[in-house]
């Protein structure tokens, strides 16, 4: 079996997938990208960053397979909520202060990519949760 047979290959590939459609659909929203794939240690990363007008998103990406079992948003744990938020406090800590100026709202998303017989069915989810339910 070569690397690209193996069922960790495509889960990989199919995460890159869905991560790729949803930074797609955020652009075609009207979003600028301004990070993606950003790493902070112990925390993990923040899929992708997004931008429009007064608002940032910070966007967590959850892709199932068929035959996974559960649907994506099943594993947004409060765990994984708590590293998600820090994770944005520490983007937004390192951010100019020129770009915070303009900043009126924080929201997390996620975006819940599942595969199906005809392709990804794709759902965000705006304003998943907030800051005061995980502290």
């Amino acid at each position: 079996m070569s690397m690209d047979d193996s069922p960790n290959f495509d889960r990989i590939r199919l995460g890159q997938l869905g991560e790729d459609r949803a930074v797609a659909l955020y652009r075609d929203w009207g979003y600028e990208i301004i990070a993606r794939n950003d790493s902070f240690p112990q925390l993990g990363e923040l899929d992708f960053v997004a931008r429009k007008d007064g608002l940032i998103a910070f966007v967590e990406v959850r892709t199932r397979a068929t035959d996974s079992g559960g649907h994506p948003l099943e594993s947004i744990t409060p765990a994984k909520r708590s590293k998600i938020i820090r994770a944005a406090i520490l983007f937004w800590d390192r951010m100019d202060q020129t770009e915070r100026v303009s900043v009126e709202e924080l929201r997390f998303d996620v975006v819940a990519v599942e595969e199906r017989r005809y392709g990804l069915a794709i759902t965000p989810v705006f304003g998943a949760f907030e800051m005061d339910r995980v502290w």
